[in-house]
């Protein structure tokens, strides 16, 4: 029998084998044929084009969907970019990328392989893609530097990631303005910030809290926070006779035996402006222990606020404030809505709390002592490799320790800078100061801040500037 182009095919054969001759090139056009595999129908006519206007539009005539492969299909020829093009097709939209590189040059020795590239190129490493087919096209002949393939994949794979994520980011940036507590109702609860200028609050602890008469006569404080009184109830009404708001720190580690003592001043807890809460822990309690509502409690530094989508979220829940964070420079706090937020202008930062007695593993309990002999024992330091001291403070109430900064921060020579990130309120902590050291650093806050007077730093090594001057101007 004759093909098509004029040749004889033997009977025989085509008997043999089940096949037809030749009959044309649009011969099959339209009918269905079993392949080795699928049955497809196959599109022949030269008037028929079976480009597509772009990678999505093959998919969908492909019927496209998860589990299928992802190619990918480089062009390797002397004289064009390298290109790779990394295609993801997922649910109805599609995720591609394409990345170029240098231009192939001429191999004077050992040509690339198909071989060479393919393993290169498959390579995913700890990215969550691995390849399923790789399609080479590769002219002979040419050369391109193992690192730049390497560049070339990863560069592909970064994209591809960074392509599929965007679908699923928030377009719209939550600010703290935005979901602010409403500005009518901070000014009724006494929230920081509710007032016309930064008010002042005083934290006393230690030794420092023996010197609570000679703070209430100072009339630029606007709060007293204490921590570690003995006596609550007397100095709430001392300190709410004199005029000023009064606060109370919960313990930095929350045990069972701090659970009880707090339950039973309860009533005397509710009585205080504002609790400063330093943990998660200490926010449940309060909440649902205590029965202390949300715009009485405001956040220690303890519990972070590193962006005003953070404080936002605190904000909405109805808390009083928050602490401005330790560890963000002035650039950063630039950056922040401060109006609800406290600054340590003075002050020994605690770097570390430790629930393991640093005085009992030295020693012994300080509290067995005391039962024994009746003798207090020393106070202990810690030295760094400069020989600096930190000390390290006991709480035996709720047995546990604090290692403070060898020298305090002091931010009062910053006024100028920190008036203009407009907080909401200002702190200053004396911990072991003498009444002549407390009198002083209040006297300068008050020319730096109220009278607008520029102090001078204490002298140069007695003090650190903390986090506030970090970076590079």
């Amino acid at each position: 029998m004759l093909n098509a182009v004029g040749r004889e095919i033997p009977e025989e054969i085509l008997e043999r084998t089940g096949k037809e001759v030749f009959q044309g090139n649009n011969y099959k056009d339209g009918k269905a044929f079993q392949k080795a595999s699928p049955k497809v129908t196959p599109v022949m006519r030269n008037d028929h084009d079976k480009m597509v206007k772009d990678i999505h539009e093959a998919l969908v005539m492909c019927n496209a969907h998860d589990g299928m492969t992802v190619s990918f299909h480089h062009h390797f020829r002397e004289g064009d970019l390298v290109v790779c093009m990394v295609m993801e097709e997922e649910s109805h939209s599609d995720k591609k990328v394409c990345v170029t590189g240098e231009i192939p040059g001429t191999a004077q020795n050992r040509p690339l392989s198909k071989d060479e590239l393919r393993k290169r190129l498959s390579k995913t490493g700890d990215t969550p893609f691995y390849v399923q087919h790789l399609e080479i096209d590769l002219e002979d002949g040419l050369f391109v530097p193992v690192g730049q393939i390497n560049e070339l994949r990863r560069n592909a794979l970064e994209q591809l990631q960074e392509a599929v994520l965007s679908s699923w980011r928030r377009n719209e940036v939550v600010t703290l303005k935005k979901r602010s507590t409403d500005g009518m109702r901070m000014k009724q609860n006494g929230a920081i910030g509710s007032g016309d200028k930064p008010m002042l609050n005083v934290w006393l602890t230690g030794s420092a809290l023996q010197h609570l008469g000679a703070v209430l006569e100072n009339q630029t404080i606007d709060m007293v926070t204490l921590e570690g009184f003995a006596n609550l109830e007397a100095a709430v009404k001392e300190i709410h006779a004199a005029g000023k708001q009064v606060g109370y720190a919960f313990p930095y580690v929350l045990r069972e035996n701090s659970e009880g003592l707090l339950r039973k001043q309860g009533s005397v807890l509710k009585q205080f402006d504002r609790i400063w809460v330093r943990s998660y822990d200490d926010i449940g309690f309060a909440k649902e222990e205590l029965y202390l509502p949300a715009e009485n409690l405001a956040l220690d530094a303890g519990l972070y606020v590193f962006s005003n989508e953070a404080a936002a979220d605190f904000m909405a829940d109805g808390f009083a404030g928050y602490t401005a964070s330790m560890e963000l420079n002035r650039k950063e706090l630039a950056h922040m809505e401060n109006k609800q937020a406290e600054l340590m202008l003075y002050g020994y930062a605690p770097l570390m709390i430790s629930a393991q007695c640093v005085y009992k593993n030295y020693a012994s309990c300080i509290r067995e002592q005391k039962k024994e002999s009746g003798k207090q024992s020393q106070r202990l330091y810690l030295n760094d490799r400069y020989q600096k001291q930190f000390e390290v403070q006991r709480d035996c109430t709720h047995c546990y320790n604090v290692i403070y900064n060898s020298q305090p921060t002091y931010l009062l020579h910053h006024a100028d800078e920190i008036s203009g990130l407009d907080f909401g309120a200002h702190r200053i902590v004396f911990r072991n100061e003498s009444a002549k050291q407390m009198h002083g650093i209040l006297q300068q806050y008050e020319d730096a801040f109220r009278s607008g007077r520029k102090i001078q730093p204490p002298k140069e090594g007695t003090y650190t500037n903390g986090h506030f001057r970090r970076g590079v101007d």
